[in-house]
């Protein structure tokens, strides 16, 4: 944590922990006041958000309306993976993106550890995506449904995936 300013300067910071202490569950958000979710990403999304019932209405609920838009990037596109409308995969047939296979195996090789549940890009083929993606570790940005999904490739895509979400909110 010496090595890491911006984490420890969070972790220190009274004003920011006293807010992240106090952060509302996803099931107790009102959805009605919100334009926009963003569904970020880490390792750890991709243990919580797949096949997640809260996770799965808030998704559908902000699909539901065509001026709401949902964004996610890299693992977070794992808020995806379960989702369903009218008995079908949510992102059958749909283009995405999320943390590729290659990525993956770039990683593994890296921190030599293969502890993820799945791969990311599987799991979103297997339920019919059109799973798109650019060079391991670029910026790449997939938007579809009319500009009401966003998904970024990875984390370098950050800039690119909240460019098209304000974008979309603008319209």
């Amino acid at each position: 944590m010496k090595e890491d300013p911006v984490t420890l300067d969070f972790l220190t910071n009274e004003q920011q922990m006293a807010r992240f202490n106090q952060s509302q569950k996803l099931e107790d958000v009102d959805v009605t006041k919100y334009d926009a979710i963003v569904f970020a990403g880490g390792n750890g999304a991709i243990f919580d958000l797949p096949n997640n019932p809260t996770v799965a209405k808030v998704v559908t609920a902000f699909l539901d309306h065509s001026s709401k838009k949902v964004a996610t990037l890299c693992h977070g596109t794992a808020a995806l993976v379960g989702v369903t409308l009218q008995g079908q995969p949510l992102v059958k047939g749909l283009e995405v993106t999320g943390f590729d296979n290659e990525e993956e195996a770039i990683s593994y090789e890296k921190i030599k550890a293969d502890y993820l549940p799945f791969y990311l890009e599987d799991a979103l083929k297997k339920e019919g995506a059109l799973f798109r993606n650019g060079p391991p570790f670029q910026p790449f940005c997939v938007v579809t449904l009319s500009g009401r999904l966003i998904t970024g490739q990875n984390n370098f895509s950050g800039s690119l995936v909240g460019k098209e979400l304000v974008a979309a909110l603008q319209k």
